[in-house]
């Protein structure tokens, strides 16, 4: 019991340090002109701009796609940064995961890199998946791809990525 209570308190604490320095990495983008709200606009529009309910703590779990987009988007960062300040929760992003978003480019990489400089304090954003974890999160990127199919029509050249894959635990 003992082990819950201060995995639970690591929890909290990862998550107020998360909050402030997200919200200085949020000012920093703003300052630069990334607001986020085309993309915001586009989340909203389409019902998927979460919100926790009662306080639930929402962990946003990345995978590779998510990393690179990310990486690559300050606007999307912003507006994933936005939707982190509303609500109780930690972004994470499985170490396995880093794998594949390093299978790029040199110029991608760096993206990646000063992402990760970005987002985490000695590796903090960074989860090893127990088997549950990981078959859940199978499960929801399941599901994200199954909606992206169903979704093209026959003249669509693939999914709107906007989003990329990241999802929901």
């Amino acid at each position: 019991m003992a082990t819950t209570e201060i995995e639970a308190d690591d929890d909290e604490e990862l998550i107020e340090v998360q909050r402030a320095r997200f919200a200085r990495l949020l000012e920093k983008l703003e300052g630069e002109g990334f607001d986020g709200s085309k993309h915001q606009a586009k989340l909203e529009a389409a019902g998927t701009w979460p919100a926790a309910e009662g306080g639930d703590r929402r962990d946003l779990l990345l995978d590779s796609s998510a990393v690179r987009l990310l990486a690559a988007d300050r606007e999307l960062l912003a507006v994933y940064l936005r939707l982190l300040q509303r609500q109780r929760g930690a972004l994470l992003i499985p170490m396995v995961a880093m794998g594949e978003a390093y299978t790029c480019g040199p110029e991608e990489r760096a993206l990646v890199d000063r992402l990760i400089e970005e987002i985490s304090v000695d590796g903090d954003v960074f989860v090893h998946l127990t088997l549950e974890t990981a078959r859940r999160a199978g499960e929801l990127q399941f599901e994200v791809m199954t909606a992206a199919e169903a979704s093209e029509g026959p003249d669509d050249q693939g999914p709107d990525d906007t989003f990329g894959s990241s999802n929901w635990n």
